[in-house]
């Protein structure tokens, strides 16, 4: 199995190629806002993944607090995207992913606590993936069939990344070493 670093580094490489892919197209058609926004979600959340993975080498108001709010954020241009994508406005809670990281981590208990401030973060994908399934199933773009696929996945991934929230309250590791199913569960 590969340790927890290989895994961010795997991570934000792939994020930071489909940015790259993603930025180059949109450069090349300006008025297909969606690009964009796909784009810049993918390079903030590679970013934040990136700073996460440096953990002990950077500060820890970096690694943890700046990192992983970067990282959520790219949920909430993921959801703009997706609507922009739809012609339509992007939800008013767009913004809820890395507002709910960064309320909580205001509170000291979970700041100080690895295997809250996990679950925290667990809880803001689960927002940002379940506000991505809600976009798709309202949506008019492709077809049917393609946008039930991306409602389940999304959906799926909100039920797992609360599910894994809980999992973790109950076996409460106190860093990436004792978090057993954390390189296949996104932390």
């Amino acid at each position: 199995m590969i340790d927890v670093k290989t895994a961010f580094l795997l991570w934000v490489i792939q994020a930071n190629t489909l940015a790259i892919l993603l930025l180059a197209i949109w450069l090349h058609g300006r008025e297909q806002k969606h690009f964009l926004w796909f784009g810049l979600g993918f390079l903030l959340h590679a970013s934040g993944l990136g700073l996460v993975g440096l953990r002990d080498q950077i500060p820890d108001a970096l690694s943890i607090q700046v990192a992983n709010a970067v990282s959520l954020l790219g949920f909430s241009l993921w959801a703009k995207g997706l609507a922009a994508l739809d012609h339509r406005p992007a939800p008013r809670l767009v913004w809820l992913p890395p507002l709910v990281w960064l309320v909580g981590i205001l509170v000291p208990v979970i700041r100080d606590e690895f295997a809250l401030r996990v679950s925290l973060y667990h809880v803001g994908a689960s927002i940002g993936f379940a506000m991505l399934a809600m976009i798709a199933a309202r949506a008019r773009f492709s077809t049917g069939r393609y946008r039930t696929f991306l409602t389940v996945t999304w959906g799926s991934q909100a039920c797992a990344g609360l599910a894994y929230g809980i999992f973790v309250l109950f076996q409460r590791p106190a860093s990436f070493a004792d978090n057993l199913f954390g390189v296949w569960m996104g932390t």
